[in-house]
C-alpha cells in the first residue's frame, strides 16, 4: 500500500506526461492547483494565463467543430 502511495507522487511530471502516466498527471494537477490556490494574489496572474488558455482551446475545439461538415 505504501508503495502504491509513493508511485502516485511523479518524479518528473513531464515524464509522467510523456509515459501516460495518469494518475501521476492527475495528482501533479491537483497539488499544482492547490498551491496556486493557497498562494492568493502571487498566483492569480498564473491562474488568468491558464484560464485565458483554456479559453483559447475552447475556442479552437469550436471552431473545428462548426467546421468539421465541410470537411
Amino acid at each position: 500500500f505504501i508503495t502504491m502511495l509513493v508511485n502516485v507522487v511523479p518524479t518528473n511530471a513531464i515524464g509522467a506526461m510523456a509515459e501516460g502516466n495518469m494518475i501521476q498527471v492527475v495528482f501533479f494537477a491537483i497539488f499544482t492547483g492547490v498551491t496556486l490556490n493557497v498562494m492568493g494574489q502571487a498566483g492569480k496572474p498564473i491562474v488568468e494565463f491558464s484560464q485565458n488558455v483554456a479559453k483559447l482551446v475552447f475556442k479552437m475545439i469550436a471552431l473545428i467543430i462548426h467546421l468539421a461538415p465541410y470537411g
